[in-house]
């Protein structure tokens, strides 16, 4: 008799699409921000809130329950030392164990937040991302691809005067190269494959450029 929890039509299942996932193309994989974003997750602020006010409403975007951890994480890394991709751009950064896919979140104000941790300009734009443990290469590709989308000209300026989460985020596809209809496909599989990288210990080479 096979000693094991889980039924074995579960388990052939898990190791077809753990088959499926490991003999994928070796084309490589660019990660973009705006498929991480929905229009929950993009919030405009008056330039009033604090820092810690403008990341607490962040975090509270995203889903899943243990915001206190994520809050307590980011924190804790930003005394490591802050990200500042441009003067007027910032990323707030975790990674918490139980956390099997990345999520986002993005934050503008046209008049600037203070920024202790970045006294050459106000931060108009605040990126938060809570990821899992692990996983470097997804970590990596995805905070490369940020700091290249806020270096594209002219960006940062449209997106605080677009007004409303739709249209930022129409704009970030759109900046991105990628189409809104197959966003929640994408998503969907990121969610699923990180899932199985987590929990079943699929490899770190699923994550690529």
């Amino acid at each position: 008799m096979q000693s094991t929890w889980l039924p074995i039509e579960t388990v052939q299942r898990r190791r077809q699409l753990q088959r499926v996932l490991l003999n994928r193309p070796e084309k490589p994989e660019r990660y973009h921000f705006s498929e991480f974003l929905t229009n929950r997750n993009v919030l405009f602020f008056e330039g009033r809130e604090s820092k810690i006010e403008v990341v607490e409403t962040l975090v509270g975007t995203l889903s899943g329950k243990d915001h206190p951890s994520a809050l307590q994480a980011i924190w804790a890394r930003e005394r490591q030392g802050a990200l500042i991709i441009v003067p007027d751009v910032a990323i707030l950064r975790c990674r918490l164990e139980g956390t099997h896919h990345m999520r986002a979140a993005l934050g503008l104000c046209a008049d600037g937040i203070t920024n202790p941790a970045n006294p050459q300009a106000k931060t108009r734009v605040l990126v938060v991302l809570v990821g899992p443990v692990g996983q470097t290469h997804l970590h990596m590709n995805l905070l490369t691809s940020i700091s290249a989308l806020f270096r594209t000209p002219g960006l940062t300026d449209q997106l605080l005067r677009s007004g409303s989460a739709d249209e930022a985020l129409r704009l970030l596809q759109k900046t991105d190269g990628v189409s809104g209809e197959t966003n929640v496909v994408r998503r969907t599989f990121q969610s699923v494959r990180d899932f199985f990288v987590h929990h079943y210990g699929v490899g770190e080479d699923l994550e690529r450029d």
